[in-house]
């Protein structure tokens, strides 16, 4: 009897500890929604408009056509961000607590958390950029390395060319 008595006691501790990461999660499944509303906003797509106006601004297209693509680059931004922060969401949920997830929330909803956040945009460029030229050099030097510690079909073995 005692040993179906220990056993109830258990079950019922693993139910409750169950339901409450049950719970847990659906907090932060909630607090996930708001923060990637939040994050995706207006400014956000205010900044990727902005960022495209750049990007398009340095090439050799009209006006126009500078116009057209962003207008329609906006469009399919904003049809396609309900299904992005769909399927970050979990993920999102998972990766931070709900303590980071509401101090998240709390800076997005101030105008420096927007703007901030709008800026990693510009960011996320720049860093991009400055990037490219010494990741290809640095790749090139490492395919190098690789193919001689290993067997490399002779066309993986020929050094790589910056851009």
């Amino acid at each position: 009897m005692r040993n179906l008595f220990l056993g109830l006691l258990a079950a019922c501790v693993l139910a409750s500890s169950a339901a409450a990461q049950d719970a847990g999660r659906e907090h932060r499944l909630a607090l996930a929604d708001q923060y990637l509303t939040l994050a995706f906003g207006p400014d956000f797509q205010h900044a990727m408009e902005d960022q495209l106006k750049t990007v398009y601004g340095q090439t050799e297209l009209e006006p126009a056509q500078r116009s057209w693509l962003t207008a329609h680059m906006m469009a399919a931004i904003q049809s396609i961000l309900p299904g992005v922060i769909a399927s970050i969401r979990d993920e999102t949920a998972d990766l931070y607590t709900a303590e980071e997830l509401d101090a998240m929330i709390a800076f997005q909803s101030t105008p420096v958390g927007r703007s901030s956040s709008a800026k990693g945009i510009r960011m996320s460029a720049l860093i991009s950029q400055a990037m490219q030229a010494p990741l290809t050099e640095a790749m090139g030097g490492m395919t190098q390395k690789y193919c001689a510690a290993f067997e490399c079909p002779a066309a993986a073995s020929a050094p790589a060319k910056a851009h």
